[in-house]
């Protein structure tokens, strides 16, 4: 039976409850996903999206040979919670590789149907972990055009790393493209500088491009360093991030 709590997990270095979590990479940097995906699945929040926010995905419906994370993730945990307006793009691709995301999104930013603020997350390894309204609000705080997810590892760890110059110190330094949040107009240009850019290594791997964006374009570019919003786990341990235990009311049953 479905519990109602929020938010789902609780970083205790920062005392945050970010709104979404983030799986990115190889299972066994991953020790708290398993946990976390069967805990969402009995979660329920109580939440909506902000009226000039559109969700974006993609999603082709072919199948991943990792444990604990499936392409329709993301969207289902937004479903179990009451939020359907999402954008899948990427359904006809037959022949996925990761690059294809930019221009996907390039081509859904230039159509009417998208509002005032993108918020772009990957279908696979993203849950819902917390009420989601409040987004496009504390993302102004930030006084940015574009925030990205914040990761321990370097990825594509044999480029250069701009996060190094500024972020030093920083428990989270690194960008990660899994999650990110702009302005339409601002992620319209970004999307558009990392869809003409020439990348001599790691061609298939869309992090590559935004990773060289962020020198370019920062500081409308920054990173959440501190989880406020977004939640990546990878190589992070239950010192760090936990469950949130709440008191919680069960959904659908007796009175």
């Amino acid at each position: 039976m479905a519990k109602t709590q929020s938010p789902l997990i609780h970083n205790r270095l920062f005392d945050t409850y970010p709104m979404l979590v983030h799986a990115a990479g190889k299972a066994e940097q991953l020790p708290l996903w398993p946990s976390i995906v069967c805990a969402a699945e009995q979660w329920r929040i109580d939440t909506r999206l902000d009226p000039n926010l559109s969700v974006v995905t993609f999603n082709n419906g072919g199948s991943l040979n990792q444990p604990y994370k499936r392409l329709g993730l993301f969207e289902a945990s937004l479903r179990r919670n009451g939020i359907d307006d999402v954008a899948v793009l990427g359904q006809s691709v037959t022949e996925w590789r990761h690059n294809l995301k930019v221009n996907l999104l390039l081509e859904y930013l230039n159509t009417a149907a998208v509002k005032d603020y993108v918020l772009v997350a990957d279908s696979a390894d993203v849950i819902l972990a917390n009420d989601i309204e409040p987004l496009v609000e504390r993302f102004r705080t930030f006084g940015c055009r574009a925030l990205f997810n914040a990761e321990r590892r370097n990825y594509p760890r044999d480029l250069p790393s701009f996060e190094e110059e500024v972020a030093t110190g920083e428990f989270f330094p690194f960008l990660n493209s899994g999650i990110w949040l702009a302005d339409t107009a601002f992620a319209r240009d970004l999307t558009d500088y990392c869809a003409r850019l020439k990348v001599e290594k790691h061609k298939k791997c869309d992090q590559t491009r935004y990773k060289m964006a962020f020198r370019h374009f920062y500081p409308a570019i920054r990173v959440d360093h501190c989880c406020l919003l977004f939640q990546n786990i990878n190589r992070v341990e239950g010192d760090v991030v936990t469950l949130h235990a709440t008191s919680h009311i069960e959904v659908g049953s007796p009175e």
